[in-house]
């Protein structure tokens, strides 16, 4: 059984505001990291899409196609060159690398969504086509190779115009892409460093508030320690035996006048049942079921129950005794002040 009562209201309140305040911490600190792993994942983003990278992959891919052409142009401007297989290896070495650069673009998680969208598809589609068409030649005899120059050479401006439509385009769209991107961060950042600034302020309240606690409870332990000392003197000094027992009826303290008054050692008795133990009818017997009945419906603060009981001495023998119980909070302890009712009976008698 459980004696004690309710703690008050404003210690509920107490709590429950450290409680929400902890949580609101708890709440920043999630956000922050939140934020934290979202600027690392856009750092990541900008490490992997370099805008200077970009820009110089993309207009690289327009100078392949000049190399192309001037190589091209090259073979058709000499009639008897020194060393024609090294121009014609010229053309194919500059054709390879183009190839290579529209096979990136294709393959880059950067570039490839860009070449379907609507105004990259055309241009990008006609460099497809010329690489395609062109490949069998490329890897094909010298002389197919020389034949097929002229023809080369006249589809390589309308190639290089469609290479320069799509550089120009993708850099426009790069450029407004970093600048929402830049903006992205920008905000991320000032978001983080606004959380970052109220953590720091929430928990400085919060050192605060415990730092106060702190003084708070080392007062009241000062002050319970104070009442402690002056209950224990109180206790060892009574004349009328006290007995003190937890919620379930077992002895936690016996002082001096009780051991006298029942001849037991207070070693002895500490952590045995009190009913058992000083009734003389035991905890089973009515008076001891009566005593716990009473008991149960007691609370803090309540008049102590007064009742006379048949106890019983170390040696066996009866006596009537007169028994004052109270609820200590807030562990919900009984403190038992007993006396001997024939020695009150007789001082009642004498005085009357």
């Amino acid at each position: 059984m459980t004696f004690g009562g309710r703690p008050p209201v404003a210690e509920w309140f107490k709590t429950l505001r450290f409680a929400g305040a902890l949580v609101l911490v708890g709440i920043c600190v999630v956000a922050i990291v939140t934020l934290a792993l979202d600027v690392k994942t856009r750092l990541k983003a900008l490490e992997a899409a370099n805008s200077d990278n970009t820009q110089w992959v993309m207009m690289q891919t327009e100078v392949e196609v000049l190399r192309l052409q001037a190589a091209a142009l090259t073979v058709l401007a000499e009639d008897r060159p020194a060393d024609p297989a090294a121009q014609l290896d010229e053309v194919r070495r500059w054709f390879n690398v183009f190839y290579s650069r529209v096979s990136m673009l294709e393959q880059s998680p950067v570039y490839a969504p860009l070449l379907g969208k609507e105004g990259y598809a055309a241009d990008y589609s006609m460099l497809r086509q010329f690489l395609d068409m062109e490949v069998a030649v490329i890897d094909g005899s010298d002389v197919k190779l020389r034949e097929e120059i002229p023809a080369l050479a006249q589809r390589l401006p309308d190639v290089r115009a469609a290479a320069r439509s799509l550089t120009l385009r993708a850099l426009t769209d790069f450029a407004s892409l970093s600048d929402v991107q830049r903006m992205s961060m920008s905000d991320t950042l000032l978001r983080l460093a606004i959380l970052t600034v109220g953590l720091i302020l929430m928990l400085t309240a919060l050192a605060l508030v415990m730092a106060r606690l702190y003084r708070v409870s080392e007062t009241r332990a000062e002050e319970v320690r104070q009442t402690s000392a002056r209950l224990a003197t109180i206790i060892a000094n009574s004349a009328d035996g006290i007995v003190v027992t937890d919620p379930s009826g077992k002895i936690l303290e016996f002082n001096p006048a009780a051991q006298i008054i029942f001849g037991h050692r207070r070693e002895a008795v500490l952590g045995k049942t009190g009913t058992d133990l000083l009734f003389a009818d035991g905890a089973e017997g009515g008076q001891g079921r009566a005593l716990r009945d009473a008991m149960a419906g007691m609370t803090d603060g309540r008049e102590p129950l007064r009742m006379e009981i048949d106890a019983r001495r170390s040696d066996g023998t009866d006596f009537p005794a007169e028994i004052s119980i109270a609820l200590s909070r807030p562990a919900g302890a009984a403190l038992s002040w007993l006396s001997c009712a024939t020695s009150r009976n007789g001082a009642r008698r004498s005085a009357t």
